[in-house]
């Protein structure tokens, strides 16, 4: 899960987790959490903003790539 800063990649990754709303913090480097869904398991890896230099490294062997954007910016 890739966003720029503030866009909402913590937020969305703990609903998935938890389906309840969690208070965050910036994420500072990276988060990772397993969550179900439905019928899929999910391995979550929600990279900071500030960590931009390091997002090609994480799109190698993956089935999907989720870019948060905050639509209220």
């Amino acid at each position: 899960m890739l966003g720029l800063d503030n866009s909402g990649k913590t937020t969305l990754m703990y609903r998935l987790k938890t389906n309840e709303f969690t208070e965050t913090v910036p994420t500072v480097g990276l988060n990772m959490e397993s969550a179900s869904y439905k019928h899929f398991s999910l391995t979550v890896w929600d990279v900071g903003g500030k960590a931009r230099n390091m997002w090609k490294h994480y799109f190698e062997e993956n089935s999907a790539v989720v870019f948060v954007i905050d639509s209220t910016d």
